[in-house]
């Protein structure tokens, strides 16, 4: 069976030189037939990429973001001078900060504060202390309340590499401030003597119980439950957080001494009784201690 070759067009007469046109099979470059279908229509060529518009004069254009401002400049280094501190020898929010003033190695003058006398009034927008006052590098006076707070202040102000009382990851981090609120915001000011004061008032005119000392004792039993099943998790039975003291530990040994005072059972914190007994043997901590201070009460 043989087989009829299509007749070739003459050259002259196909404008595309075989290679797209609709009815030529036939490839100058090859002798074999085309793929293509007698007669059948080739597909379109692929549009090319259309250039850019001109701007139209006169149409709206999009406005040019403007480039993003300078990083503002780092603030400069807090400059404690003329440091004063103005405490009550059996404030544990007091004695948070005198750890923290020995610990960083600032000096600082000790104000007396009787709060039994109510001397703490005006001293704050809150009526209490600490107060912390001190000098910059220019000589302006500045005054600082609130424990956590001033704790922060001479983190940033005195703290150096290898010295802080906040971990450097950030979750001890975390975990150590965690344990600092359970006690400041948690268990603190349910025993506090003016919340006390007023919970008693109240309570005397119903029935004549002290109920002030009652809800604060029940207080520090929660907060200290909490703070204990926290410490369990840190592997250094010396510290609440880490290997070193931190903010934690802070909040938490003052703690016990104020549940020694409220006649709390303390024998179901053992984890946080050791990190006191551990405290007990670092000098910051022992110059810190409420019998070493000026106006302690001698026995």
């Amino acid at each position: 069976m043989s087989t009829k070759t299509p007749p070739r067009r003459p050259r002259n007469k196909c404008s595309s030189s075989h290679l797209s046109c609709p009815s030529c099979a036939w490839y100058p470059s090859s002798s074999a037939y085309s793929t293509r279908t007698l007669g059948k229509a080739s597909p379109p060529p692929l549009p090319l990429a259309a250039p850019p518009l001109a701007p139209v004069e006169g149409a709206a254009t999009a406005p040019l973001r403007p480039p993003p401002p300078p990083p503002p400049p780092p603030p400069p280094p807090v400059s404690l001078g003329d440091v004063v501190l103005h405490s009550y020898w059996r404030s544990s929010c007091s004695w948070r900060v005198r750890v923290a003033l020995s610990f960083y190695g600032v000096e600082y003058a000790y104000a007396r504060v009787n709060l039994l006398a109510d001397e703490q009034r005006g001293l704050s927008e809150m009526g209490q202390v600490p107060r912390l006052d001190w000098s910059d590098a220019a000589g302006e006076r500045h005054s600082l309340t609130q424990s956590l707070a001033i704790l922060e202040l001479l983190h940033e102000a005195a703290s150096a590499p290898g010295r802080s009382l906040l971990p450097l990851g950030p979750v001890p981090r975390a975990r150590a401030r965690e344990i600092a609120e359970v006690i400041n915001a948690g268990t603190q000011p349910l025993q506090n003597l003016g919340h006390m004061r007023a919970i008693s008032a109240l309570a005397a005119k119903d029935q004549g119980s002290d109920a002030g000392r009652s809800l604060g004792r029940e207080a520090i039993a929660k907060g200290l439950a909490a703070a204990e099943k926290l410490a369990a998790a840190n592997r250094d039975e010396r510290f609440c957080v880490g290997s070193h003291s931190s903010v934690a530990d802070l909040c938490v040994v003052p703690q016990l001494y104020n549940a020694r005072r409220f006649e709390v059972d303390l024998q179901p914190y053992p984890r946080l009784r050791a990190v006191e007994a551990h405290a007990a043997t670092l000098p910051y901590f022992q110059a810190a201690h409420p019998d070493a201070q000026p106006d302690a009460a001698k026995a």
